[in-house]
């Protein structure tokens, strides 16, 4: 089983992005919402990808993979729900990712249709030739290596006949291992097919990319021509915003103008909602405070054996064993704790919203750091073994032992016995030293045999990782520490609390059913409205408020109408009610009381710029500008068609283009700008000499650049990849299923 293990540490292929969601969760609210809206969704497909469908069991399959690779990477037994629906949000980019390059690749003969949609294809004797053939493909030469250190060709093929007979076994264990292996092995294949399409597509784009001689030239003089101006400025600013008011020919006038600005690429929706926070009242509190003091009384007598145990029941934190130095403890207990008697119960005090009961554990004179280097020696079944560690645990033991032996006699042999023994994998680099540790930051075994020897000891230690050579190079001066054994019970409301809270929150929406009445009662309540701008359908939720994603799912039902007010939310600790306030649909936004305000100081911009056209008709000369716009001269030397920005002015691309077309000492003007008008004369040019030579490297240059924004990786996002999910025709139904 060695070979599937290297896979999993090495190939960033198996781990395919992290996934989210199982299969309850992605069917969550599917059947509620089915066939209430506009169009019927079939509860079998996930997503249209150019008339592709993409199956839900596909899609479900897909993240219950990635919630697997995304527990296991961050050796989690549970993911939060915004940590599961943000992965989902991953996994469906790469869905679509690979989607659309598989199509284009198949459209252009790159891939074969096989007639299975979701899976990239490639000939047979293309992949039999990445899996064992002269150039196998990186991943696999990486996983499958013989004793020399070399790609093994025969490695997969025995690999998979062992999975094949751990199939057949009469352990339970043995076999569903074996068709997990199985499974990973099947999502691995498709990520080896999907990546030498992606190599096929990145090269074929990039090999293609040419830059004539012609275009390198123009290249090298947008870079190094330079231009010397002299310019004056009628400034928007000079003319107040009270004396331009826009009509809605204005409006109109500037949407047909700049209507392709206005395109949105999915449709969005606006809501305003009322938050209460629910807060425990005074008689939550005297209540609680009750029980902390029964609590305390009860802390005093138990067992110190059963501290722990006792802890974990009524505690909000598990039990902590560590030892903890002066300054590090609350303020509240920080002196007393280290001149008590060992059993003390601390009175009970209020800090970080909760309540804290502790008691003196034990006292112990300890360092704060400790220095080590080690040799681990694994064995089958060991935590975080390797997948290519066979021995037993009595031949791990039986080899310690021999090694314990020799680094006795020799000390200095140890960093090299440690790089070519231990199975620990940073040994290879740090020769097993693993510096300065915190007291208590190694496993509990490994901490107390550093603490039980001297500096200058090797001993052999048993972990659950194994057995360790420990070799101990360096101590602090210990001090004083004390073991806390604390109770964390959080201030939260009572019953009766919460149920004031809805009612009131239940009654605000038996009168506000309509956008004005919610904006009337809010604010004879007293009541703070708030706002989400441009929210689409696949958001999360609404920032500040956890698993709120139920209000997103509600804006969003498609018999929803404008003006139109929510039930009461429960998120908790949180309860809100929300309006549906607007619309901007996909396609091209409408000219609507929303898109006027958006775009109102560009439509006022247009405005200044014909009344300063009027005021400025008959200026000739710079001085004149200057003079009728209280603005002086200006001028910029030496700048190049390729500068960002005018000096001084900012990114001004109409009139810094203009400069550069305009005749020498020729008075140009007015040209609309950003800023204001601008008037200039160009004053001085400086030519690039031409050489063929400065071309060349010109265009090996822009080549470069080009297949830096062509990175392969089809996960990634780039500038090819881009290109073609923009043009892609997507129907995404996820909101129905997540």
């Amino acid at each position: 089983m060695a070979a599937i293990g290297k896979i999993r540490q090495k190939s960033g292929l198996l781990i395919i992005i992290v996934g989210v969601a199982l299969a309850a969760f992605v069917m969550g609210d599917l059947f509620q919402n089915m066939g209430q809206g506009k169009m019927k969704y079939d509860p079998t497909v996930v997503a249209l990808i150019n008339d592709e469908k993409i199956s839900s069991n596909f899609f479900s399959r897909r993240v219950e993979q990635g919630v697997e690779n995304q527990l296991r990477y961050e050796k989690k037994t549970d993911l939060t729900s915004d940590e599961r629906y943000n992965v989902q949000l991953q996994i469906w980019e790469q869905v679509r990712n690979e989607t659309v390059l598989r199509q284009q690749c198949e459209l252009i003969g790159l891939a074969q249709d096989n007639g299975v949609d979701q899976y990239p294809n490639i000939s047979i004797e293309e992949f039999a030739g990445l899996l064992n053939g002269s150039n196998p493909h990186p991943s696999i030469a990486q996983s499958f290596t013989g004793q020399d250190g070399k790609f093994d060709p025969t490695g997969v093929s025995r690999y998979l006949s062992q999975i094949e007979a751990a199939k057949q076994s009469t352990k339970a264990e043995e076999v569903e291992e074996a068709l997990n292996l199985e499974k990973a092995w099947q999502a691995f294949e498709e990520s080896i097919k999907m990546d030498q399409l992606s190599n096929k597509y990145y090269n074929l784009i990039s090999k293609s990319y040419f830059v004539p001689k012609t275009i390198a030239k123009f290249k090298n003089q947008d870079r190094n021509d330079s231009r010397s101006v002299r310019f004056a400025i009628a400034r928007y600013g000079s003319i107040a915003d009270s004396v331009v008011e826009p009509t809605d020919a204005d409006y109109q006038a500037y949407y047909d103008e700049h209507k392709t600005e206005f395109k949105a690429k999915d449709e969005t929706r606006q809501l305003s909602y009322i938050l209460w926070n629910v807060t425990p009242s005074n008689e939550d509190i005297m209540e609680l405070e009750n029980s902390v003091a029964e609590m305390q009384k009860e802390f005093s007598t138990i067992e110190k054996r059963d501290l722990p145990s006792y802890v974990n029941r009524n505690s909000d934190q598990p039990y902590d064993s560590s030892w903890r130095a002066k300054g590090t403890l609350s303020p509240y207990i920080d002196s007393i704790a280290f001149t008590s008697e060992i059993g003390t119960v601390y009175n009970s005090w209020r800090e970080n919203n909760m309540y804290h009961i502790a008691r003196l554990v034990d006292v112990q004179s300890r360092p704060d750091s400790m220095k080590a280097s080690h040799i681990l020696i694994s064995y089958a079944g060991a935590l975080r073994a390797a997948e290519d560690v066979t021995r037993t645990k009595i031949a791990a033991s039986a080899l310690a032992d021999s090694l314990l032996e020799v680094a006795k006699k020799n000390k200095d042999s140890f960093a090299a016995m440690a790089m070519s023994y231990s199975n620990d994998p940073s040994a290879k680099e740090n020769s097993g030293d693993l510096d300065w540790f915190a007291d208590g930051q190694m496993v509990p075994q490994f901490n107390e045999a550093c603490l039980a020897n001297n500096v200058g000891d090797i001993v052999k230690v048993e972990t659950d990782f194994g057995y360790h050579i420990l070799y101990i190079t360096g101590k602090l001066e210990p001090k004083q520490k004390v073991q806390i054994a604390q109770i964390d019970i959080p201030i939260t409301f009572s019953q009766d609390t919460y149920e004031k809270y809805f009612n009131e929150a239940s009654s605000f929406v038996s009168v506000a059913r309509d956008a004005a009445a919610f904006d009337t009662v809010a604010a004879n309540l007293g009541l703070n409205i708030m706002s989400n701008n441009e929210l689409n359908k696949m958001t999360n939720g609404i920032p500040g408020i956890e698993n709120s994603r139920e209000i997103v799912q509600w804006v969003f039902n498609d018999n929803l109408e404008v003006g139109q007010v929510s039930d009461v939310f429960d998120f908790n600790d949180k309860l809100v009610v929300a309006l549906y306030n607007h619309q901007t649909p996909k396609g091209f936004s409408p000219l609507d009381d929303k898109l006027k305000e958006r775009i109102k100081t560009l439509v006022m911009r247009d405005l200044k710029y014909k009344r300063l056209l009027e005021q400025f008709n008959d200026v000739k000369d710079l001085n004149a500008v200057a003079k009728l716009s209280n603005v002086p001269v200006d001028s910029t030397e030496f700048f190049t068609f390729s500068t960002y920005s005018l000096k001084d002015w900012g990114p001004e691309p109409n009139v810094q283009g203009r400069m550069f077309s305009a005749e020498l000492n020729k008075f140009v003007g007015p040209v609309k700008g950003d800023q204001g008008i601008y008037f200039f004369v160009v004053t001085s040019e400086n030519k690039t000499e031409d050489k063929n030579d400065s071309y060349k490297f010109i265009g090996q240059q822009e080549v470069s650049s080009f297949k830096q924004r062509l990175t392969k990786d089809y996960v990634m996002s780039n500038a090819a990849l881009r290109a073609i999910v923009d043009i892609a025709e997507i129907e995404d139904s996820r909101q129905y299923f997540y």
